[in-house]
């Protein structure tokens, strides 16, 4: 199904502050809307809450990873497509490369769980859909063991994202799908959280960023990281916890910490150093489009993409353009 979209411009206040330009994307008819993905050429996609849409309530609610009933859409020249798996319940998409091709996962009825199990895929832009499910990870139906969840594709169709604690609302591994091989990721493991750690972003030429569970001066806490082959950094905002979901082939990144106070840092690799432990810390702009602002996804014009939320308490999507 397709349709023209109207977004609405909004000029943020404080701009010295904030200089961001912010335009509002709400899927006509949806109760809420989140933007996941953006490319080189402005197609952005992302995944709304239709008005029949049911929440799983025995799970924890996380902006990351919905536990309600959503439905894709992919933004084009101005013209929304609306995007469904066959026969799944529930379609949320969470990524794009500049080749148009999809990530996400899907809840689609099996036989022996009429609610459904929860897949990864890969949507490729010639509109063949590929599953990808981790090992032994079953994607609920009765089980706490998580779900495949990917959250970025390169140009060159590797898939990265991260296995979801569906008990908990957590990461619990993040993950690299590469010539059709999963590898299992560990990123900063520092002691007592074995896998606690998700990917949840990837450049074009597949830098990833995430969370981890981390001693960062001697304080633990959920610290973003940057992984590019075997450099990584990690940083924390304010010293709180940190969540990197956004990078791009500038090394720019993007992120949040507890309560919506989202954040860019330009060009972070500018500072890397021979003694990782040593390296200047990122310089963070906030980035705000409304109470608690949650970026996903970065193109290499530094536009980002995501969702926010004000007293209304629902999502509405958003791209952000740095006018700086």
């Amino acid at each position: 199904m397709r349709a023209l979209i109207s977004v609405l411009f909004l000029i943020l206040p404080g701009f010295a502050q904030n200089p961001w330009r912010v335009v509002t994307i709400n899927v006509p008819g949806a109760l809420e809307t989140q933007v996941r993905g953006v490319n080189n050429y402005g197609e952005i996609v992302g995944f709304y809450r239709p008005s029949a849409s049911v929440c799983l309530p025995e799970m924890v609610a996380n902006p990351q990873v919905p536990t309600c009933g959503t439905r894709g859409f992919k933004i084009v020249n101005g013209v929304l497509t609306k995007l469904h798996v066959p026969g799944a319940t529930s379609t949320t998409i969470t990524g794009v490369n500049d080749y148009g091709d999809l990530v996400g996962f899907y809840l689609k009825p099996e036989v022996g769980c009429p609610s459904g199990i929860y897949h990864g895929f890969v949507w490729y832009h010639q509109n063949a859909i590929k599953r990808l499910d981790f090992p032994n990870v079953t994607g609920f139906c009765g089980s706490d063991a998580g779900w495949t969840v990917p959250m970025g594709i390169s140009r060159g169709g590797t898939v990265a994202g991260t296995i979801w604690d569906t008990y908990n609302g957590l990461p619990a591994g993040g993950f690299v799908w590469k010539e059709g091989v999963f590898h299992h990721m560990n990123v900063g493991w520092r002691g007592g959280c074995t896998y606690c750690n998700g990917v949840y972003g990837m450049s074009g030429m597949g830098m990833l960023v995430g969370t981890t569970w981390y001693t960062l001066e001697q304080i633990p806490l959920w610290t973003g990281f940057f992984k590019q082959a075997r450099d990584e950094d990690f940083f924390q905002m304010t010293q709180d916890d940190t969540y990197t979901t956004a990078v791009n082939d500038k090394t720019d990144i993007a992120g949040y910490g507890p309560y919506g106070n989202a954040f860019f840092a330009k060009h972070i690799e500018l500072n890397e150093g021979t003694n990782d432990a040593k390296e200047v810390q990122p310089y963070f702009i906030p980035l705000s489009a409304g109470m608690a602002t949650y970026p996903y996804a970065m193109n290499d014009q530094r536009v980002v993409v995501g969702a926010y939320y004000n007293e209304d308490g629902i999502s509405h999507g958003f791209v952000a353009t740095p006018t700086f």
